[in-house]
């Protein structure tokens, strides 16, 4: 019986290896792979194909966003700036929008060592560069997030 658990084991793991239909695309990154150093909250996808990673680490109430510009290639964009910003909260990752003008906007729920939860905002600029950072006092996240996306619809 042992051997035949061992038989089927060996048979489904052959086809899961060789059940990888197609090929990489060689102009996609480096040989049709590109890698990341980290696990992103959130992908964004611009209308010219442009692809933005969001990054956010929370340490003890301090909070690091970061935005990684990749190119339609899958090559990261050197001209985008990726210093982000660091604050004083935990920021929470609830979403992420490129507005119309082209800045992305992250949106999470702020907690701070009071133990209050507010709504925090951190803004990029086109570059990758920061704009701003700031919080809403108790708003209820599931409206302000409904006010926000039909606003930059």
């Amino acid at each position: 019986m042992k051997k035949f658990y061992l038989f089927l084991y060996l048979l489904i793991s052959y086809q899961y290896a060789n059940a990888q239909a197609g090929s990489l695309d060689p102009s996609f990154g480096v040989n049709g792979v590109e890698k990341i150093k980290y696990i992103p909250k959130g992908t964004l996808i611009s209308e010219k194909g442009e692809s933005y990673q969001i990054e956010v680490k929370n340490a003890y109430y301090t909070t690091t966003v970061k935005v990684y510009k990749y190119l339609s290639n899958g090559l990261p964009d050197n001209n985008f700036s990726t210093t982000g910003g660091t604050f004083p909260i935990n920021l929470i990752y609830f979403g992420a929008i490129i507005e119309n003008d082209g800045r992305i906007i992250v949106i999470g729920q702020a907690q701070y060592s009071s133990k209050k939860d507010d709504i925090g905002l951190v803004t990029f600029n086109t570059d990758g560069s920061l704009a701003g950072y700031s919080t809403i006092n108790h708003a209820p996240p599931n409206k302000f997030l409904l006010h926000v996306s039909s606003k930059v619809s």
